[in-house]
């Protein structure tokens, strides 16, 4: 799926969501800022920033027992952590990103 097939479906069904509440459904977004973001596991959230090459933020939330966020705005999804779990992604993006380093410099 593309990049732009993704956004599309994302869009649609937070469009579906919007309509379903009208009638008494329960939102199914809970990101508690009022964006209208989708929850997702925040493993899942980094490849899908790897992938599409989309930015990944990081911030504060608003949960108590998870005080960490990563989103990925341009699509509309975002995931909780603590503060140990948000240590451990830096770690892993931070090794990630030597690697890559390392394999751009050995094919110069």
């Amino acid at each position: 799926m593309t990049l732009e097939e993704l956004k599309k479906k994302i869009d649609q069904f937070l469009q579906l969501n919007e309509e379903l509440q009208e009638i008494g459904m329960y939102d199914v977004t809970h990101d508690g800022e009022e964006r209208g973001f989708l929850q997702a596991d925040r493993r899942q959230l980094v490849e899908l920033s790897k992938k599409y090459n989309t930015p990944l933020e990081t911030g504060r939330s608003q949960c108590e027992q998870y005080p960490r966020e990563i989103s990925i705005p341009e699509l509309k999804m975002y995931a909780v952590l603590t503060d140990e779990e948000m240590i451990e992604l830096v770690e892993v993006l931070a090794c990630t990103r030597t690697d890559t380093e390392q394999a751009t410099k050995s094919k110069n």
